[in-house]
């Protein structure tokens, strides 16, 4: 309800794709009764727990110029204001919590593991930026020509296509955002390393590794 009346303040036309992936909670109830009682938003249902195909779902079922991707517990709609300005002339924009500006004010232990994921992003891959993850402004027309290639799923894919612009000559410019988690994480955190460490061999497969370009 808060984002949709923020949104409606910034008077310009705006829908919000809800991605529903195999939530076993009351999720799927919540986001249609939000779809009946407001026009802007729709609902899309994958039926399996897969962030990576979530987020592909959503952005190619996008109707508009640009695309912001929040996560449900993560926005900000001074974010989403970027994109009345043709998200500053840049293809990509991307939320950072480790720039200047940025306060990142989640427990130390995901603190820890975010830093050590982007030193092994830069080791193997030459990524020059500090961000992958989190909240992201796109223009429609040139990220979803990259979904075809895109081979990760799962919480990888964020960074497989983040990399992928860069390697294209998108251009992308990180923006700082605070971040404070509202509630713990649902997901356990050694699951998740297995599955990163997994992802990055499918991805370095896919990618190669450092760009010499």
């Amino acid at each position: 309800h808060q984002l949709v009346n923020a949104l409606s303040q910034l008077n310009v036309p705006y829908e919000i794709l809800l991605c529903e992936n195999g939530s076993a909670d009351r999720t799927p109830v919540i986001a249609q009764r939000l779809s009946e009682d407001y026009q802007q938003v729709r609902v899309e249902s994958l039926g399996q727990t897969n962030y990576g195909k979530a987020l592909k779902l959503g952005i190619s079922r996008s109707v508009g110029k640009y695309i912001v991707v929040f996560n449900v517990d993560l926005w900000d709609v001074k974010f989403a204001e970027a994109c009345l300005a043709d998200l500053g002339g840049y293809d990509i924009l991307v939320g950072s919590k480790a720039i200047l500006g940025a306060q990142d004010k989640r427990a130390l232990v995901r603190r820890l593991i975010t830093r050590s994921f982007n030193v092994l992003l830069k080791i193997i891959f030459g990524f020059q930026g500090t961000e992958t993850h989190g909240i992201k402004a796109f223009n429609r027309r040139k990220i979803t020509k990259l979904l075809p290639q895109c081979k990760t799923e799962g919480e990888m894919f964020d960074t497989e296509i983040i990399l992928r612009a860069g390697r294209r000559g998108l251009s992308i410019l990180e923006v700082p955002v605070v971040v404070e988690e509202k509630r713990p994480s649902r997901s356990p955190l050694l699951p998740r390393i297995s599955r990163s460490i997994r992802d990055l061999v499918i991805l370095g497969a896919a990618l190669g590794t450092r760009d010499h370009k």
